[in-house]
């Protein structure tokens, strides 16, 4: 048996969701829509696409992304953009 899709009244708006799409594993809910962010033949594309169901929309969300708590700042030079 393979992940279960998240119920659409369980996202949260503004997390990101890991799932499948067309062209993207990766999504933001906005409370309205999945905004993508994938690959199509080679070229980077961000897609807004619906919520999955039987008759319309693309993503299927399988698990919300654990994006963790800065808890000190990084400087620049440590992160290695600067």
């Amino acid at each position: 048996m393979g992940p279960t899709q998240i119920r659409l009244e369980q996202l949260i708006p503004g997390r990101w969701y890991v799932g499948r799409d067309r062209t993207s594993n990766v999504a933001v809910w906005t409370g309205e829509h999945f905004v993508t962010l994938g690959d199509e033949g080679g070229q980077e594309v961000t897609k807004i696409e619906g919520y999955y169901t039987a008759e319309t929309g693309c993503f299927q969300p399988f698990h919300l992304s654990d994006e963790g708590e800065n808890v000190e700042p990084v400087r620049a030079s440590e992160s290695g953009l600067g």
